[in-house]
């Protein structure tokens, strides 16, 4: 079946002091239209089996095709984002639901069972689902006061609000439960993302660095948070009044972060933060108490020192004729 015309399915209004004049910040527009894409490309990778939405993987790479949204056209009044689902010139007519328009169903119908803090995730929610929603929320931090989403199908009818006090409820959903809860602000500028165990560490404006631990779920915040400010929560072990290290619950990028908690800009001593001895320790590297480990069993057996040494000296002359014996 050739498509003939195109008709949105979704419609994001923003709404707020931010939006008034029928303008927005591309920054903005680009970072709320992102989260939002990765929102509905991860619940449809939970409704496709996959245990962790926010792992890249085989699962989220091949929906893609069926769950990329498109940008139709802007409305007039509040900002307006009239979406549909990127189609193929030609389209086979299937038995089968669509992934993107399921996936985006079930993205909306759970914003308002989040309300109730006691309620379990919905259907095709998971962590990397929430962390989605609490990104693109930072545009409720901005001038932005809620956004309503229309979802228009042959089949469905769906309708929710995203705003401050729900946005709210989801950081709480993505922070608990923890004992020892501690949060963290300042730049990040180390990751290690070996399979023995995921690291990173946190340099706050004033104070020693923060050593931190993440689970794989947390893997590609963290790769695309390197170097940027931002806010962690989570399990702290802490020494003397001082925090040691930190198991990260939730982490979160700051806008403007280094402005508002008076950030140094200037070059880091990261001698001063951690010795050799405590960066030997996190990493699980313990002393070699036997010499022959370090010994190189490279060198031919049968031989000897005089031998490489005259072979070398041929080497030379060949290379350098004529400068005598080097």
């Amino acid at each position: 079946m050739k498509i003939t015309s195109r008709r949105e399915i979704l419609t994001a209004h923003l709404e707020g002091p931010a939006v008034k004049d029928n303008a927005i910040e591309l920054a903005d527009l680009s970072h709320f239209a992102g989260h939002l894409q990765n929102a509905v490309f991860r619940v449809a990778a939970v409704l496709s089996g996959q245990l962790h939405s926010a792992k890249r993987g085989p699962t989220l790479d091949s929906i893609a095709e069926s769950c990329t949204l498109e940008l139709l056209a802007l409305q007039p009044g509040s900002v307006g984002l009239a979406m549909d689902f990127k189609r193929n010139d030609q389209l086979t007519i299937s038995a089968e639901p669509h992934l993107g328009e399921t996936a985006l169903q079930k993205l909306l119908e759970g914003l308002p069972i989040l309300e109730d803090p006691n309620a379990a995730l919905p259907e095709g929610y998971d962590t990397g689902v929430l962390s989605s929603w609490r990104d693109a929320g930072r545009l409720l931090g901005r001038g932005v006061e809620n956004i309503r989403f229309e979802m228009q199908t042959e089949s469905v009818c769906q309708s929710a609000s995203f705003n401050s006090h729900l946005n709210e409820q989801i950081a709480e959903r993505l922070q608990a439960p923890v004992h020892n809860r501690r949060t963290v602000q300042g730049r990040l500028l180390m990751g290690d993302f070996k399979e023995t165990g995921y690291r990173c560490r946190i340099n706050p404006p004033v104070g020693a660095a923060v050593s931190c631990t993440f689970e794989d779920t947390h893997r590609d915040t963290v790769l695309g948070a390197l170097t940027k400010f931002v806010r962690v929560v989570g399990e702290a072990t802490e020494t003397e009044d001082r925090i040691t290290s930190l198991h990260i619950a939730d982490i979160e990028v700051l806008e403007g972060g280094e402005q508002e908690v008076g950030f140094y800009e200037g070059p880091f001593d990261f001698e001063d933060f951690v010795s050799i001895e405590s960066a030997a320790a996190e990493q699980g590297v313990e002393p070699v108490t036997d010499f022959e480990l370090l010994l190189g069993r490279f060198w031919p057996e049968d031989e000897t020192a005089d031998d490489f040494v005259a072979a070398l000296r041929s080497w030379r002359h060949d290379e350098y004729p004529g400068r005598g014996r080097l």
